[in-house]
């Protein structure tokens, strides 16, 4: 299986990141879900800003000629990507990377998450809320059980064309892993 150059690239800058930004979770008091939140910004910020190092590096540019990378800093509407990687704000054409960071994937959050993705990552003429993303990203920046999880995730979606767009970035302690179904 080919990776797209655009997953290739993300990656690669999630694996930049510092341990520290990551080790810091373990200070967060009494499971305080803001502080959680918070953490999960400051390292969303960083994968953005290494991200867009990796766009404009002389090698990689001509990928990104004419595509827009937006972070959502603020996360305050929930139906919004925390970075999405597209040719236009006014056309569903060409939209390429819809990216959503968590800092684990709980049962909870599953449902939430598997229609935020699907709506993004599905193609429908009738339904304007559809956004035709060509993948739909999961970053997951502290995971026990990475493959477990994401298997259990994955089976939410019944249409395989949906679950072979979905891409899962994460990180445990034993290093960075890049799961694609095909």
């Amino acid at each position: 299986m080919k990776l797209d150059n655009y997953i290739i690239d993300l990656f690669i800058a999630f694996t930049e990141i510092d341990h520290r930004y990551f080790d810091n979770r373990a200070l967060r008091p009494n499971n305080d879900a803001q502080y959680e939140q918070k953490m999960e910004n400051a390292i969303t910020a960083e994968l953005y800003h290494r991200f867009r190092n990796r766009m404009e590096d002389r090698e990689n540019s001509r990928h990104y000629i004419n595509k827009i990378l937006h972070f959502d800093i603020n996360k305050i509407d929930i139906g919004r990507a925390d970075i999405i990687l597209h040719n236009s704000q006014t056309t569903r054409l060409n939209h390429i990377l819809f990216i959503e960071a968590k800092m684990s994937l709980t049962n909870n959050d599953s449902n939430d998450l598997k229609n935020k993705i699907e709506i993004a990552i599905s193609n429908s003429d009738d339904n304007p809320y559809h956004l035709n993303y060509k993948h739909g990203v999961i970053m997951l920046y502290s995971e026990d059980q990475f493959e477990e999880k994401t298997e259990n995730f994955l089976n939410l979606f019944e249409n395989e064309n949906l679950r072979n767009k979905i891409t899962f970035i994460g990180r445990d302690t034993n290093g960075c892993y890049l799961l694609k179904k095909k």
